[in-house]
């Protein structure tokens, strides 16, 4: 049964405020493309610094653009921060907290020197492993070969304490590239994915039977991809343990629709969120141009409902979350003035988020930023029941205030959405299963090295003691 929610009449709850915002940057262009809570209640950012110039809040810069990394305490303010990379250009799109406290990140690099040991003559994956206060302890350039250019844009910790990559390969059009790394950083298995023509590997999330789902998009017909739609579609692959292709599915309409972030619900479903240009197939209340795009899917894949918010105008969400309530959140850019939009800041692009409930429903949005260019690139709920979101912004007014010059990353504290703190605490407290290193779950066993994850999706490895 495929339920389509599509009605645009919405009554909003009310919105959160602002609680606090930060600027982070330096002289050069700054960009906060993933943020996690840490298990500190603080946040870790990974991103890109580009210019090559320390000051500001930058500093270590090694050349062209740095994989830019900052953690910061629960107020925002910064703890440390690494520049990471070459002389070249190198960027992170993803990190990740780990069991041991570190942190995990993906991303791509195209230099041959500096922190990289790997030299290469073209872009290539680059995974860094760091410890709980930045210092490298491995890094990974993972090269598909022939020359071609490879974009890492997300990447995860899996059961085994292992990690894995996905993005894109570029030996001429595209196609998606996975890899699986050990946990010392050793390649296990790598994976191409796609057709003849464009496919981007853009997220991911394990699955309960040890797998992975791949969310990706991509020109999926002139690809000769099985049950495709139109000129880009929403795809979805399936892939075992050992990155074997289990089942691939389709999703979207006759215009141009893509998948840029999926996460697990708590009901044990999934959330993709992207984009569309699509009023058909799959796809319905669209209200012109490109819209936010949410699609909840069983773990078959198969559409439990599909839904679209935004305007005549461009909308994109990058990223989607499950809340604490088995509703979902969505960030990402605006453009112009927005009928389903409470404000307007720009001509350019705000921040976007829109909380929808368990069934797609909108319960409120909310546009945040300046009078230039601002984009929201990642969201987290944080354990008080308040979101912490990143992007950038090219601005300095309104909402954005302590702009280092250029484009900073903004980093934004949202106030929960309930007064209960300890009913959100205890939920955040809440185991959901155990796990042992093979990633088959168990009951807790004393004097045994388990993994216990979790409601929020944090996952801790730890000993229990018989005395």
């Amino acid at each position: 049964i495929i339920l389509f929610v599509f009605d645009i009449q919405y009554n909003f709850s009310q919105a959160p405020s602002i609680e606090w915002q930060k600027c982070l940057g330096g002289p050069g262009g700054e960009i906060g493309y993933s943020i996690q809570q840490t298990n500190d209640d603080g946040y870790i950012i990974a991103g890109v610094s580009d210019g090559g110039t320390n000051g500001g809040d930058v500093s270590g810069h090694h050349g062209a653009s740095d994989v830019w990394v900052i953690k910061l305490d629960f107020q925002g303010n910064i703890e440390w921060q690494k520049c990471l990379g070459g002389s070249d250009n190198d960027e992170a799109r993803s990190v990740k907290q780990t069991a041991d406290g570190g942190y995990i990140i993906g991303g791509s690099t195209y230099s041959n020197d500096g922190d990289v040991s790997i030299i290469s003559s073209s872009d290539d994956f680059w995974v860094v492993k760091l410890d709980s206060v930045g210092s490298i302890q491995w890094e990974k350039r993972i090269d598909s070969g022939s020359g071609s250019t490879d974009y890492g844009y997300s990447i995860i910790q899996s059961s085994d304490e292992g990690y894995v990559i996905v993005g894109a390969s570029f030996p001429q059009n595209a196609d998606v590239l996975v890899a699986k790394l050990d946990f010392n950083g050793a390649i296990q298995w790598t994976r191409t994915l796609g057709g003849s023509n464009i496919e981007i590997g853009s997220d991911l999330v394990q699955t309960e039977d040890g797998g992975y789902l791949i969310a990706c998009y991509g020109n999926l017909s002139s690809s000769g991809i099985i049950g495709s739609y139109g000129s880009s579609d929403g795809w979805l692959v399936k892939l075992d343990s050992l990155g074997n292709f289990i089942w691939q599915k389709c999703y979207g309409g006759s215009g141009g629709d893509s998948f840029y972030s999926i996460d697990k619900t708590i009901d044990g479903s999934f959330i993709l969120s992207g984009n569309s240009k699509s009023n058909d197939g799959i796809v319905t209340g669209n209200q012109g141009d490109s819209d936010y795009w949410a699609v909840k899917i069983d773990s078959a894949g198969n559409v439990l409902w599909s839904n679209c918010f935004g305007s005549n105008y461009e909308e994109r969400s990058w990223s989607v979350k499950h809340t604490i309530d088995n509703g979902f959140i969505l960030i990402g850019q605006k453009n112009t003035s927005n009928p389903d939009t409470t404000s307007n800041y720009s001509d350019y692009y705000d921040y976007w988020v829109v909380k929808v409930d368990n069934n797609g429903v909108i319960q409120w949005e909310k546009s945040f930023g300046s009078s230039k260019k601002d984009i929201g690139r990642d969201i987290f709920q944080t354990s008080d029941g308040g979101y912490i979101l990143t992007g950038s912004t090219l601005g300095a007014d309104v909402d954005v205030i302590g702009n280092d010059g250029g484009q900073d990353i903004w980093l934004v504290k949202l106030l929960p959405e309930s007064s209960n703190i300890e009913e959100i605490k205890s939920f955040y407290k809440k185991l959901v299963k155990v796990f042992d290193i093979m990633g088959i779950e168990t009951n807790e066993k004393p004097n045994e090295v388990l993994f216990y994850q979790y409601s929020d999706g944090s996952v801790v490895k730890k000993m229990v003691i018989e005395k």
